[in-house]
């Protein structure tokens, strides 16, 4: 969607909006021990240029909770 989120942000969201069990442990790319270099900041977003026929994305909470009926 339109707003910058992390994986954890959208774990957090999606266990908060989906009332579902468990904890969400937030870890660092550096605890991963990951044979390659991950950036400082991979924040997800989701961009529409203007002028073109594709939709522009729900608000990220809204977007979750599509999900969460559908599953």
């Amino acid at each position: 969607g339109p707003e910058a989120t992390t994986w954890h942000d959208l774990l957090v969201r999606a266990k908060q909006l989906g009332g579902l069990p468990g904890e969400v442990i937030e870890q660092k790319a550096e605890e991963l021990a990951r044979p390659a270099p991950r950036p400082a900041n991979s924040a997800l977003t989701s961009v529409v240029l203007p002028g073109t026929e594709v939709p522009p994305m729900p608000p990220l909470d809204e977007a979750i909770g599509r999900v969460l009926a559908d599953v």
